[in-house]
């Protein structure tokens, strides 16, 4: 890079051996930085190196639209610069100024775009640029002068910008010489723009003076003492401070009186010390006459003799109180802005807003209010004050200070005498503590007031004037802004967070249902799957994403074609549709319901279509068991109602038989017969206990019972009952819990389930299992109370098991299973496993079948495990000793004839009723004769229970034998307390006697009538 020989062209003066380039650029850089005070005269020193160097070039700048190129200095050798000259002349443009457009010249315009230095191998293109009309005709002089030469374009920058370009000619220069040229180009952009900054200093600093030279001020002279004592004010001193300039050019008033208790201990060494270089300048605070502080800044020096002593201080006091408001209110701005943008809550912003406020004016009472919407109630988020307190609530403030503020968007500067005098007007309220002064400024942004700030005085009367005034409404603005974007920062923040809860419960959702979603797009592909579709499938969301259900083909062609219809019918119609289709999978059938919804935009068209589909297999089989346990329960109710029926006429039967053999002789020959009627009577009695079974209403006597000690107690009974080429296999659990039951029912139960599987085994050899173990459930164990349509508690429960490998049912069968009179046998009524249901209901049980064609048949039968509970007994009431008159109330007449007949056999007197009412003012009207009350439980008016609880509040002793056909444990559940005995209908002559007897007061003798 130029350490080379220049060759220069003849008669230039350029042979001469030139200098290493960058040894002198530090020179060249030196010389321009000095010329840096003014930019002619960084052109002078450029134009002078140049020349030193033997180089020829230009500076020239672009116009801001980059359109024109203008040249500012140009340098050439001496001999050049005289033909320079003299083409000037004849063009009538000196080059200095001269223009040229930017479009002419590629070069230029690839050092602007390229910002980079460019080597241009011969310059006379660069040159032509510049031939003038008038010129052209000899402008070959010129280019034969200056022409046919390298160059180098390099850029010059103002503000980090191109602005210009600077050109370098000489026939010494290569392309590596612009990194050097680049560096001479920085150099120079440099010099020039601090030239340029120098300049307008300069400007400013003129305009400067003369608005001092023209600003009031206090011109003064005083001693440097203590006190500073004044040899000359001027008439300014009083416009500053309030006292006349007299009072302290006697000595009246010292300035040091005036000065503030934090700055008076500063200036007199701030004054000394500088005063020993000549001048002095100093700040500090001034009291007012009014009271007011004052900000002074003081220019002076001291004045010395020959000898060097200080003989006085003479300078200028201004008040620029004003600008240090106007700085210390530019300072509050910006530390407001500062704290909006910081990571602080809006309590850390409140409590930051109280400290910066506190430079500007008096916050020992501050406050900020917010409007609520949409209730127009205010709440205090910030409250500093020294007389009231606040509970944290929001209040109506409507009629106070704050809402007053609020209502008229202006800022108010309210005494204690303006405050009465509103009040007393009544068009102001007081909330809180009478203040000396009040000042409160809307906080408003894009024109919404949403609440006030407020600062108030208890004591100083003078703590705020206009100028606070004033101040607050013009920092309001910027406060406002802040809380503003912090409330809207932290609604962003909560936004976003519930967006992030929102999205992370819904993917967790998406996660756990087991429902499949699917979104479709205008075309049918897919753009979203949940997770559980993606699972079914075994793809991933990049399998199945852009692509529609066919290209799956996961999916029958039928069901693909039905969901593809109704998608399209959703786009045409805009409305949902559902639909269930059944397909075949690794598990048999399922059931499949789905619906497809519409996605709409702001304009109602559809965009998209989301699929939801669900398993309904096990819905469906729940709702198909649920059907069948309804008509199960149904068919028990009736069998029930059937079974009651026929008890209360099998009880006029066997009563009547049973009298009609006690008044016959033992010989007579009607005897057998009748005995022949009483047993077929016994026989009809036995069916309607077994369709009370069914009913879950058969007599039941609830005991602690241990399951493997009853299957052992019956083992032999049972293997009696069953073929005797069956065997019988026990798998009973070694421990096992109690449960609560009937012995005869759970006997009845072990022998009808042990005979239809041995008549399900048939002639074939065959094993029976029997097994007993503890099984918990849970709310999700549906199937073991699908047939007895009562869901079990959760808990521990004792399964019995009998399981056999006969012929096994058909589902067609099993839906029969247990209604009453059904049979696949050529002998039995079909009421065997109908009891064997109604005792399990009976017991709060469960049960369970699994057969299916030559697999066997197993079923399950759950009882609750047996909860011990402390019983309290109850003393019986004491031993009535009312006469014996028997209270009969049955609805049916035979029942009611027959119990009559056989209690007067016995010599018992009885009183007879239809019904509960009838009842109930029989034993009223025989109160004092009735000692015993046989009452039904069903009748036609009134519930049995209901007749029992009014005979009690009668009589409390009342004695009350319940009769029904239902066991004693259903007959008594509505009962708050026992009748003093149960009897079962259809009961015996004998069974019957001897309760009444049992519960009646013994019949007073002859004797005893005699005594009386």
């Amino acid at each position: 890079m130029w350490q080379k020989w220049r060759t220069g062209k003849p008669g230039d003066g350029s042979g001469a051996p030139a200098i290493n380039f960058w040894e002198v650029l530090n020179t060249i850089a030196t010389a321009l930085q000095r010329a840096a005070h003014s930019e002619t005269a960084v052109y002078d020193a450029f134009r002078e190196q140049m020349t030193a160097l033997k180089l020829q070039g230009s500076i020239n700048w672009f116009d801001e639209a980059y359109t024109t190129l203008t040249i500012a200095a140009v340098v050439f050798p001496p001999r050049l610069m005289r033909i320079l000259h003299r083409f000037e002349k004849l063009a009538g443009q000196t080059a200095v100024g001269f223009q040229l457009p930017v479009t002419v010249l590629e070069e230029q315009r690839a050092v602007i775009e390229n910002d980079t230095a460019v080597f241009v191998p011969d310059n006379t293109p660069l040159l032509e640029a510049l031939a003038t009309q008038r010129v052209r005709p000899f402008f070959h002089q010129f280019l034969r002068a200056f022409g046919g030469m390298p160059g180098v374009l390099a850029p010059l920058y103002i503000d980090n910008r191109v602005r210009g370009i600077l050109y370098l000619a000489d026939q010494s220069l290569t392309a590596d010489d612009c990194t050097a040229v680049t560096a001479l180009a920085n150099h120079l952009s440099v010099a020039i723009e601090n030239a340029r900054l120098f300049q307008q200093t300069r400007a400013n600093e003129e305009k400067m003076c003369l608005l001092t030279e023209n600003v009031p001020g206090v011109i003064y002279q005083c001693v440097n003492n203590y006190t500073f004592d004044m040899l000359y004010l001027n008439d300014a001193i009083e416009t500053l401070t309030g006292y006349p300039k007299e009072q302290f050019l006697s000595g009246e008033i010292s300035f040091r009186d005036l000065y503030h208790p934090d700055d008076t201990f500063l200036i007199q060494p701030e004054r000394e010390e500088q005063a020993k270089d000549g001048m002095f300048h100093i700040t500090y605070r001034l009291r007012h006459r009014n009271g007011g502080w004052l900000w002074v800044e003081e220019f002076g020096k001291g004045v010395f003799n020959e000898a060097g002593k200080l003989l006085f201080l003479e300078g200028s006091i201004i008040d620029i109180t004003e600008r240090k408001q106007a700085e210390a209110v530019q300072l509050a701005l910006y530390r407001i802005a500062t704290v909006a943008n910081a990571d602080l809550s809006l309590e850390q912003l409140y409590q930051a807003i109280h400290v910066i406020l506190g430079d500007l004016m008096d916050v020992h009472n501050f406050y900020i209010a917010l409007v609520m919407e949409p209730s127009g109630l205010l709440d205090l988020p910030y409250f500093v004050d020294e007389a009231d307190e606040y509970d944290g609530g929001p209040f109506d403030g409507r009629g106070g200070l704050t809402a007053y503020v609020i209502e008229t968007e202006q800022p108010q500067l309210l005494s204690r005498t303006e405050l009465n005098r509103l009040i007393e007007q009544k068009k102001l309220r007081l909330i809180g503590a009478m203040p000396e002064v009040w000042l409160g400024a809307p906080l408003q942004t894009q024109g919404r007031v949403f609440g006030a700030i407020v600062v108030q005085s208890y004591h100083d009367a003078q703590a705020y004037t206009d100028r606070e005034k004033q101040l607050l409404f013009f920092v309001s603005g910027q406060v406002a802004a802040a809380i503003d974007r912090k409330r809207s920062e932290d609604q962003l923040r909560a936004m976003a967070a519930e967006i992030v809860k929102q999205a992370r419960i819904f993917e967790e959702v998406l996660s756990t249902t087991p429902d499949q979603f699917v979104v479709y797009d205008r075309d049918g592909r897919i753009t979203f799957a949940s997770p559980s579709m993606l699972q079914a499938l075994h793809l991933s969301a990049a399998d199945v994403s852009g692509k529609t259900m066919a290209e799956l083909a996961f999916l029958p062609p039928e069901i693909i074609a039905q969901i593809e219809r109704d998608r399209q019918e959703i786009f045409r119609s805009g409305q949902p549709i559902h639909g269930e289709v059944q397909m075949m999978g690794s598990q048999g059938a399922r059931d499949v319901e789905y619906i497809l919804s519409p996605v709409k935009d702001d304009a109602e068209e559809v965009t998209a279509v989301v699929s939801a589909a669900r398993d309904i297999t096990q819905r469906n089989k729940t709702k198909a068991a649920l059907h069948h346990a309804q008509k199960m329960e149904s068919l028990a109710i009736l069998a029930g109602g059937v079974a009651h029926d026929f008890n209360n006429l099998l009880v006029g039967m066997l009563s009547q038989t049973s009298l009609a053999i006690a008044k016959l002789p033992p010989d007579n020959p009607a005897v057998p017969h009748i005995q022949k009627a009483i047993q077929t009577a016994e026989r009809a009695a036995a069916l309607t206990k077994q369709m009370l079974a069914y009913s879950g209403h058969g007599q039941f006597t609830a005991v602690p019972i241990n399951l493997n000690h009853l299957i052992q107690e019956n083992i032999h009974l049972l293997q009696v009952t069953i073929s005797s080429h069956l065997h019988l296999q026990l798998d009973l659990a070694p421990t096992l819990p109690l449960i609560e039951g009937d012995p005869g029912q759970m006997q009845q139960l072990l022998l009808n389930l042990g005979l239809n599987s041995s008549e399900s085994i048939g002639s074939q050899d065959g094993v029976i299992r029997l097994a007993t173990a503890v099984r918990p459930i849970t709310a999700a164990d549906e199937l073991y109370w699908q047939i007895t349509n009562t869901p079990l508690p959760p808990g521990d429960y004792v399964c019995l098991t009998i399981e056999d490998n006969g012929e096994g049912m058909s589902q067609q069968t099993l839906a029969r299973l247990f209604e009453p009179f059904f049979t696949t046998r050529f002998t039995g009524r079909g009421l065997g496993l109908a009891a064997v249901l109604g005792i399990v209901i009976g017991h709060r049980g469960g049960l369970r079948v699994v057969s299916a064609p030559g697999a066997g048949a197993t079923f399950e039968l759950l009882f609750p495990v047996r909860q011990v509970a402390m019983s309290t007994a109850v003393p019986p009431p004491p031993t009535s000793t009312y006469p014996g008159l028997v209270l009969v109330v049955d609805d049916e007449p035979a029942v009611c004839d027959t119990v009559v007949d056989i209690l007067d056999l016995e010599h018992i007197q009885t009183v007879t009723a239809v019904d509960g009412a009838s009842g109930i003012t029989a034993y009223q009207q025989y109160q004092g004769q009735i000692g015993l009350v046989l009452l039904d439980l069903t009748l036609p008016d009134l519930r049995g229970e209901e007749v029992f609880n009014r005979l009690k509040a009668i009589d409390p002793h009342v004695q009350v034998i319940l009769c029904s056909g239902y066991n004693e444990m259903e007959a008594l559940r509505g009962f708050n307390s026992a009748p003093v005995a149960f009897l079962q209908k259809p009961y015996a002559l004998e069974d019957l006697v001897k309760m009444v007897r049992q519960h009646l007061p013994a019949p007073l003798s002859d004797n005893q009538y005699d005594n009386q």
